[in-house]
């Protein structure tokens, strides 16, 4: 499997961003209950 470098790292930033934007929402909603 080749991927064109550029296109490689932008899947890989926004899938990341995706995620930490995931766990952070989760860390949130558990803090703010309490």
């Amino acid at each position: 499997m080749l991927y064109r470098r550029n296109e490689y790292v932008e899947i890989d930033a926004s899938m990341s961003i995706s995620v930490f934007l995931f766990i952070s929402e989760k860390i949130g909603n558990k803090y703010s209950k309490r």
